[in-house]
């Protein structure tokens, strides 16, 4: 019998080649091909899960099976699970009584017994519980149950214990679900698990949720944006009364009226998941007030605040609420005064900071003691902020974010930033809403020791001749710099979605690889440092080994990205 090609090189290699494959459907159009690639790649392919939906859970549980084996200890394991090492879910459970659309184990669709949603009970019918009249008008307010499919109470059971199964799990991420007690015992039964992700979630009530002690959870690293909450009462108003409802959270109730909500705000036994005893990096906005709900707390029988403060600590991201595309996202009681005196509070008790973004401004004049934030090394946000949190402080990485109502100028901030941090920054990222030359000459003098450098812009990009001349006349400057990145971002959003150009300048060119290299090849004998280039938001180029040629490489559209050098 004739030897095939890949039959002489050994399995380990082939592993370690799909362990590098970051796009999913090339790794499972190989593992398809043969049952030699299927046995060494079907590892990496199940290593970061998908769940969307009950239907992606149905087709997956079957893959693992019966496939178990023993360890050096005489007992019986499952093979596969302990290879997953992260998981996106986004699959819910209702009560088999709503009607809605289920999915059951074998992946057929059914609809729920009932008619309608109602909001109020038919009083003909035996009373219902209150939690399952609050989950419905919840389901109807944010309009999940029209676009959504739901598992069946036995898929939905089969996956949590699929779930805890993952025993090496890292990272797992909650997008659109509607949170159950038992999805809390899951997380609470991860050993491994260091990330948690929790977005667009609807939660529900304390009193339904058993008690359990968050700080015992292994979790370093905790993202909460954009919690839901449960809608509790609808009072109801004529349509169109004044004809305006902006600001006000409704729904349109069985009668045809407008009915105006009450939303639970009461989110705290969510938000303590913040409490996780070896937390080190926390990202929020302004649905999750971890740090006036849970960091700080007013105790009565003092009185007085009590302050929790995380011992561990070095990350802190407070974004603006990002709005997305269809999504109902309605402002809750006092969240347009986040952050509030919470946050300062917590900058003056907590010493292990060395990270904070920041998109929202300081009060004018804001000043932090000498002995506050003394390890703070990288610091994101609106220019007067920055300057404010970096005085007196040796700042090492600092992100410029744009706003219409800033202060200082961009070059007079830049200036004011170089008097205070100049000789010691290693990485500057500045936003601006159209590209500035300016900003890069001011740049290249004011901060020679740079090795990362960042400048993104909403319009108005730079011309040819300038990326052609930038590194020449400008990286030559800079003699250190590792990393320099320029591109322009979408809808003038700070996380851009990578987009794939066929090119960036010059159409005569084949390809984006191609004029990418043909531009940034002549750049080495004037920075003999670099390593990265980054001229579009969906492209970049790496340089493979110390002195090695120069890589194109498209950017994940979920990669994150740290602005610490």
């Amino acid at each position: 019998m004739s030897i095939v090609p890949h039959d002489d090189v050994p399995n380990e290699l082939w592993m370690d080649i799909f362990e590098a494959m970051d796009v999913p459907q090339d790794l499972h159009a190989v593992v398809l091909t043969c049952k030699k690639f299927y046995f060494c790649g079907i590892r990496a392919l199940l290593r970061d899960l998908i769940w969307s939906n009950p239907k992606d859970v149905a087709a997956n549980l079957p893959a693992w099976g019966n496939r178990y084996a023993r360890n050096e200890n005489a007992v019986v394991e499952p093979l596969l699970a302990t290879d997953v090492r992260s998981l996106c879910l986004g699959v819910s459970c209702v009560p088999d009584t709503f009607q809605v659309t289920f999915v059951d184990e074998s992946g057929q669709e059914h609809d729920g017994p009932l008619h309608v949603i109602d909001i109020d009970q038919d009083h003909d019918a035996p009373p219902e519980p209150a939690a399952h009249l609050t989950l419905k008008r919840s389901l109807r307010y944010y309009q999940l149950a029209e676009r959504t499919h739901f598992a069946t109470i036995s898929l939905y059971s089969q996956m949590c214990q699929r779930i805890v199964s993952f025993t090496n799990i890292e990272k797992l991420e909650c997008k659109n679900l509607v949170f159950t007690d038992e999805l809390f015992g899951v997380i609470h039964s991860l050993p491994a698990l260091r990330k948690l992700y929790v977005e667009l979630c609807l939660f529900p009530p304390r009193q339904a949720i058993q008690a359990r002690d968050h700080t015992l959870l292994p979790i370093t690293e905790l993202k909460l944006l954009n919690l839901r909450r449960r809608v509790t009462q609808g009072h109801e108003f004529a349509a169109g009364v004044n004809g305006a409802l902006n600001g006000f959270a409704y729904i349109t109730a069985a009668n045809g009226h407008i009915a105006f909500v009450d939303l639970d705000d009461d989110l705290t036994h969510v938000l303590k998941l913040a409490l996780a005893s070896n937390l080190r990096k926390l990202h929020i906005d302004s649905t999750a007030d971890v740090l006036g709900r849970v960091f700080t707390v007013w105790d009565n029988t003092l009185p007085g605040y009590v302050y929790h403060v995380p011992q561990n600590l070095h990350s802190l991201h407070i974004s603006k609420k990002a709005y997305h595309h269809g999504q109902v996202q309605p402002q809750f009681a006092g969240e347009q005064f986040f952050p509030d005196r919470a946050l300062y509070a917590l900058f003056s008790r907590c010493p292990t900071l060395q990270t904070i973004s920041l998109e929202y401004q300081l009060p004018r004049h804001t000043a932090f003691p000498d002995d506050c934030l003394p390890h703070l090394r990288n610091a994101e946000g609106l220019a007067e902020a920055v300057i404010a949190m970096g005085k007196n402080r040796a700042l090492q990485a600092i992100s410029i974010l744009w706003s219409d109502n800033i202060l200082y100028g961009t070059l007079e901030s830049l200036n004011q930033i170089a008097l205070d941090h100049g000789p010691r920054l290693k990485m500057l990222a500045v936003e601006c809403p159209k590209w500035d030359e300016e900003v890069l000459h001011a740049v290249c003098i004011l901060f020679p020791e740079l090795r990362r450098l960042k400048l993104t812009f909403w319009a108005h990009g730079p011309r040819e001749d300038t990326i052609v001349s930038l590194g020449p006349l400008f990286l030559s400057r800079l003699p250190h710099l590792h990393t320099i990145q320029v591109y322009q971002t979408q809808s003038g959003q700070v996380n851009a979605l990578p987009t794939h150009p066929s090119v960036l300048y010059d159409s005569s060119f084949g390809s984006i690889e191609e004029e990418m290299r043909d531009l940034v090849i002549p750049w080495n004998k004037f920075c003999p440092n670099l390593r990265t280039v980054q001229l579009s938001a969906g492209w970049k180029m790496a340089r493979v080994g110390m002195k090695g040629g120069w890589e194109v490489q498209r950017v994940r559209r979920n990669e994150p990205e740290d602005f610490t050098f």
